[in-house]
């Protein structure tokens, strides 16, 4: 029997690769979406496994498959609800099968050039037998068992650049496709590259015919059309830095330099110096920063609750006013599937977030990435037209813990320090104690201040993006936090443990020349609630009714700070309460609090006996409890307390979340989940 004949018999295992790699990744995928039916209420594409294998290859190589994807394998799909199963279900086949196809090309010349010297004849039972049965069982296993797959993709990965994959494939279809044409008929070439344009095609469109569907069954706020914007309207960025407490900023009377470029946003913009946070951690904090609702409204008080989607986000409200929206996150706190992705046009909670927390003590920093992200996304912008004005979220991580910031930063605020502790693993390194000599904490502290100080240079490159493309006095700058860190001032360390001011008192700054004054300072208490409706209003829009809380009234209600810039007659407005939350299940108990400019009262729920009174212009530092000595504001301070609660608790906005492997590990990295 002749080379030629060989080869042309050798076709038909290279189709029974391409079948049984596509009915393997089918199965595969099938059955990942019925585990995500019975296992998550949210799932997104790209946590399918073959597409999860295909990420963990390439960001191996430090490349980042989601950015070159639509966003679609981001948006989290509802697996309650038919018709967004019914789209999860036709994308995830087509991408998966695309994804699996990636994989079959680059391996297909090696299985012809198998086939050409151990072709299937007719006297050979046994090598028959391998190529009609065993073979094609062998790549269905392999398809389906992910150490199989993952030395490939990571093979894959080494070319070194996102647009040298396509090459790598062409490449690779070049290859085969040169091998059949000149050892194999004519007729065989054609049927095989058939075959594979088929597949190709027909995985394509389902992945086409899926993303119809999405585009027909949509969220209420992308279903209708997007209004033009008012000519007038100027730009939005909204900063929240994570972990950073009011008191180490230097415009905030913190004697160490360690906020350069917020000190010239507050030069140059307006200043609140007294800002309440309502709760002492990340997520609560960021969705009522985003939505304008207390935790006790929107009911996200733990780890396993997400906002429904009736919840209308600041986002929403942007977009509907011409906005285009873009948020770019670097931590799981803020992932989509708590909902934060509401009203974005672009919402990145992967770039960064999905591999800098592997381990709890990685010295990995974000901010640079998300300086490229949001600066690249702005040149996209200005590419396009400028044709609508931007609203972006940038949400900075680097000053929460660990505190681990680089040269410069690490010796910048502590030069001389000789000692062996530093701020790696802050919260279960056991040489970090409520006893430490006062020289070791005061280090650790300067690390703290270092990571503050390396967010803000960041910060400053990000505005010079801005400044570059002309357009910074047109945007309204708008930089804040969500929480602090605590120091052992009453006996703890890090966050999500008290409602003590240092835990819940954060800055504010707005600069925007045309309408907010320059040089100002408001001494009066405002909440991170109010933010949103100041945003609305300092761009000409009003609040619309579907925005922020509908039960709260006067002053207790999300408030436009713009009249407290501007007031002649501060006297006038309305003193602010701040009221704060605290549920996590590993707290010391369910606490409590409430704010004026005078006191604050701090309970845990149900346990009136353990509150805590303290009168803040005698002791800022919240250490002498009066609750004992039965001083007159009590009694008030619980009424007012226990209203708040009567309304603001009634038919919470939430509902239950079961997150992905994938977003546990992340958690449990950063040491929240045990």
């Amino acid at each position: 029997m002749s080379g030629r004949e060989n080869t042309s018999r050798s076709v038909y295992p290279v189709q029974m690769f391409l079948v049984a790699a596509t009915v393997a990744t089918v199965t595969l995928t099938l059955a990942n979406i019925a585990w995500f039916t019975v296992t998550v209420h949210v799932a997104r594409l790209r946590e399918l496994e073959l597409l999860s294998l295909l990420r963990f290859g390439l960001e191996r190589a430090d490349l980042n498959p989601l950015a070159l994807l639509p966003d679609i394998v981001s948006r989290p799909f509802e697996m309650g609800d038919p018709s967004a199963l019914c789209q999860f279900v036709l994308l995830g086949l087509g991408f998966s099968v695309l994804a699996s196809a990636l994989a079959a090309l680059i391996l297909m010349p090696l299985v012809f050039v198998m086939a050409w010297l151990v072709p299937p004849t007719a006297q050979n039972t046994a090598q028959r037998w391998w190529w009609e049965r065993a073979f094609p069982a062998a790549v269905i296993i392999g398809f389906l068992l992910p150490a199989a797959r993952v030395p490939l993709l990571a093979a894959l990965a080494r070319w070194g650049r996102p647009g040298l994959i396509g090459w790598g494939l062409a490449g690779s279809l070049l290859t085969w496709g040169v091998l059949l044409g000149l050892f194999g008929r004519r007729r065989r070439t054609v049927r095989i590259l058939l075959t594979c344009a088929v597949l190709e095609i027909g995985f394509t469109a389902i992945a086409v015919s899926g993303m119809a569907v999405d585009a027909i069954v949509r969220p209420h706020d992308e279903a209708i059309a997007q209004p033009p914007a008012s000519p007038q309207a100027p730009n939005i960025l909204l900063v929240s830095i994570d972990s950073l407490r009011r008191d180490h900023v230097h415009c905030y009377g913190y004697p160490p330099d360690t906020t350069p470029v917020i000190d010239t946003l507050a030069r140059d913009g307006t200043m609140f110096r007294t800002v309440v946070s309502p709760a002492s951690w990340t997520l609560p904090a960021h969705l009522t920063l985003l939505t304008s609702l207390p935790p006790e409204e929107h009911g996200v008080v733990d780890d396993g609750s997400s906002v429904r989607e009736s919840v209308v986000f600041l986002a929403e409200v942007l977009w509907r006013s011409g906005y285009t929206t873009a948020g770019f996150v670097s931590a799981p706190y803020l992932d989509a599937a708590y909902g934060f992705s509401q009203g974005f046009d672009h919402y990145d909670d992967y770039t960064v977030a999905k591999a800098t927390f592997k381990a709890s003590d990685s010295e990995t920093k974000t901010s640079p990435a998300l300086e490229t992200l949001a600066g690249d996304w702005l040149t996209q912008w200005n590419h396009d037209g400028r044709q609508r004005p931007f609203f972006i979220f940038l949400h900075m991580w680097d000053v929460h813990y660990d505190y681990t910031p680089p040269a410069p930063y690490d010796t910048m605020f502590d030069p001389d320090y000789h000692g062996s502790v530093d701020g790696r693993n802050f919260i279960h390194n056991e040489q970090v104690h409520a006893g430490m000599d006062a020289r070791d904490l005061a280090h650790v502290i300067a690390l703290y201040d270092g990571e503050i100080r390396f967010t803000d240079t960041y910060l400053g490159r990000v505005l010079g993006r801005l400044r570059g493309l002309g357009v910074l006095d047109n945007t309204l700058v708008v930089v804040t936090a969500d929480h602090g860190d605590e120091f052992f001032e009453h006996g703890r360390k890090g966050h999500a443990k008290t409602l003590y001011d240092e835990s819940v008192l954060v800055p504010l700054v707005m600069r925007f020349p045309p309408k907010v004054p320059a040089g100002t300072v408001v001494d009066s208490q405002v909440r991170l609630m109010d933010v949103g409706p100041t945003i609305l209003a300092l761009v000409g829009l009003g609040r619309p009714q579907d925005f922020g809380s509908k039960r709260l009234r006067g002053a207790e209600a999300p408030q436009d700070l713009s009249r407290w810039m501007n007031a002649a007659r501060p006297a006038a407005l309305p003193p602010l309460t701040a009221f704060g939350d605290l549920e996590l299940a590993d707290a010391p108990a369910q606490i409590t609090s409430i704010r004026t400019d005078g006191h604050k009262l701090i309970e845990p729920l149900h346990d009136s006996a353990r509150a805590e009174l303290y009168d803040l212009q005698t002791d800022p530092g919240e250490h002498a409890n009066l609750t004992d000595v039965g001083a007159p504001p009590l009694k008030a301070l619980r009424d007012q307390l226990a209203a708040w609660h009567a309304v603001s608790s009634d038919g919470r906005q939430s509902q239950a979340v079961v997150l992905s492997q994938e977003h546990r590990e992340l958690l449990r990295a950063l040491g929240y989940l045990k």
